[in-house]
């Protein structure tokens, strides 16, 4: 996922960063301790901001001396207590360098916050924990999802007096319950590798609700033993879009009265085949498919 930017990164911290290659190897020990020592050298001394030292990246001449350099900055920015500034060089850090990005970091963030200003600024610090917990959640990143939650919850008798509180609550709990649905989808992916028809059509339920459909998903329904979902997943692997369609609609209609959630779901993909097929289609048939999709929507 493309990372989230800091809403309350400084205006001086996003100009003096500059534009950074996207993904960058990890560099290797030896070019870092390289980087590092150079870095002391040229530093020792002085104790620069994390926005001077954001100046010295531009002139690295190496991916590991821009790592290096990256680092420090975040350092400094956590030091000044400006942890949204901290993330937005995270993130890009992150974004050059795909592999640098560890859990610890962002916990170490929440923490930082936490500690700085959740007695009195609750405000500031829940939002940057509101940026922590989006890009955590956009980067997949389960544990510090869990961290950055119960770390808040151990300062609720400071949080409690932010204005901004009952929104940091939703998104808390959002965050939760979609990870307790990744967990649960990783629990049925898991037995669906049995072969077993019913957890594969569980799983294929599962992934048509939460709107995942993909090879996978097309793979669940027709191991699912249900023609129903079979059918127009083979139908749709064949790339016969409108014949996939007609499947998906049934389906829906079937479900309409007991599980409207999954109903919904089949119909808008439904439509969305359909989409695909419209255009070969003429006369009543057209107009038949086009009120399916002008229905769905």
């Amino acid at each position: 996922p493309a990372p989230a930017v800091a809403p309350a990164a400084s205006a001086a911290t996003r100009a003096a960063l500059p534009i950074l290659t996207p993904g960058a190897a990890l560099p290797d020990a030896a070019a870092l301790k390289e980087a590092e020592a150079m870095l002391d050298e040229i530093l020792a001394g002085t104790q620069p901001s994390g926005a001077e030292l954001l100046g010295f990246v531009k002139d690295a001449a190496s991916d590991a001396g821009r790592y290096a350099t990256l680092r420090r900055a975040e350092a400094a920015f956590i030091r000044e207590k400006a942890f949204a500034d901290a993330l937005f060089v995270l993130q890009a850090r992150a974004a050059a360098f795909p592999d640098s990005l560890e859990d610890d970091q962002l916990e170490a963030l929440s923490k930082g916050t936490l500690r700085a200003h959740a007695a009195t600024k609750p405000d500031t610090a829940l939002g940057d924990l509101t940026a922590l917990l989006a890009y955590a959640q956009g980067q997949r990143r389960a544990k510090a999802v869990k961290a950055i939650i119960r770390q808040a919850n151990l300062s609720t008798r400071h949080l409690l007096k932010a204005k901004t509180y009952d929104a940091w609550r939703a998104a808390a709990e959002n965050a939760e319950t979609a990870l307790d649905a990744a967990a649960n989808l990783a629990t049925l992916r898991e037995r669906a590798k049995s072969g077993a028809p019913t957890a594969n059509k569980a799983l294929a339920l599962a992934l048509i609700k939460a709107n995942r459909w993909d090879a996978a998903t097309l793979e669940a329904c027709t191991r699912s033993g249900d023609a129903a979902l079979a059918d127009p997943a083979k139908a749709e692997t064949a790339n016969d879009p409108i014949e996939a369609g007609n499947g998906w609609w049934d389906a829906a209609d079937a479900q309409a009265k007991t599980d409207p959630a999954l109903a919904k779901a089949l119909r808008a993909h439904a439509a969305a085949c359909y989409r695909k097929g419209l255009p070969a289609l003429s006369g009543l048939r057209a107009r038949l498919i086009q009120k399916r999709i002008d229905e769905a929507d």
